[in-house]
């Protein structure tokens, strides 16, 4: 029987790719996205953020794309007291905070891990770029920097216990150049929309490109069927970037 996991998505582009790996590995998919905040509380632009309604109807839409159930989970309360009233005191106190650190240990790495076992899921998964593999020395799993050393993320990874390392798993951070399809996708203006095919109404030709070439060279793992897709997706750009052009 095929594992099962608990992706953590964020409607962005790294862990929707981590969600279409962990697809094409053959394993039972469950996405989920935490509400943080209530973005009109806190007075921020949609565009400059994270986990707002765009956000998670945009990781809603991807799941839907690769056939897995979402849930939307609500840790408003939470990531108040444990992250944002913990930064705020940090100033007060003349100290330097850092709330990705905090998120990713009382949130991502705490409560969607019991969200996981009320699923019945045998790992958390997530887009950072870290790793985790196991140490003959010490016997058990550690955290390790990600194969690209300009992307490494396991700094703000470093409170995972031995339990929570066993059962996470961080598909791009075993990938030389695990940020090739972001590159492209900020490259080209690639919105979620084209990144997930929504609103295409047919499939442009075929268009010759180093970064098309590229993507295949960093993607080999992948199925022919998979690398197609991601080609579908640079084509799609590609082409809305000529239209933008010729109109402008």
């Amino acid at each position: 029987m095929c594992k099962k996991v608990l992706i953590a998505m964020s409607g962005g582009v790294d862990s929707s790719v981590a969600a279409f790996l962990m697809k094409e590995k053959g394993y039972d998919c469950v996405g989920a996205t935490m509400k943080l905040f209530q973005t009109k509380d806190i007075c921020i632009n949609d565009a400059h953020s994270c986990c707002t309604e765009d956000d998670i109807a945009d990781a809603k839409a991807i799941a839907d794309r690769l056939n897995m159930p979402h849930h939307v989970l609500n840790y408003t309360g939470r990531f108040k007291e444990f992250v944002v009233d913990k930064f705020v005191k940090c100033y007060e106190n003349g100290l330097t905070p850092n709330p990705c650190v905090d998120c990713n240990r009382y949130m991502k790495f705490e409560k969607l891990f019991a969200e996981a076992a009320n699923l019945g899921c045998d790992y958390i998964v997530t887009g950072h770029y870290a790793r985790i593999e196991y140490d003959e020395k010490y016997k058990r799993n550690v955290l390790k920097k990600a194969i690209d050393p300009s992307k490494d993320q396991s700094y703000v990874l470093y409170s995972l216990n031995n339990d929570q390392l066993n059962h996470t798993i961080f598909p791009l951070g075993s990938m030389p150049k695990a940020d090739t399809l972001a590159r492209i996708a900020d490259a080209l203006d690639l919105s979620v929309d084209y990144l997930l095919g929504r609103s295409l109404a047919a499939r442009p030709a075929p268009v010759a490109s180093p970064a098309l070439a590229e993507m295949l060279d960093i993607f080999p793992q992948l199925s022919d069927s998979a690398q197609e897709m991601l080609l579908d997706v640079a084509r799609a750009a590609l082409a809305r970037e000529q239209k933008n052009a010729a109109l402008g």
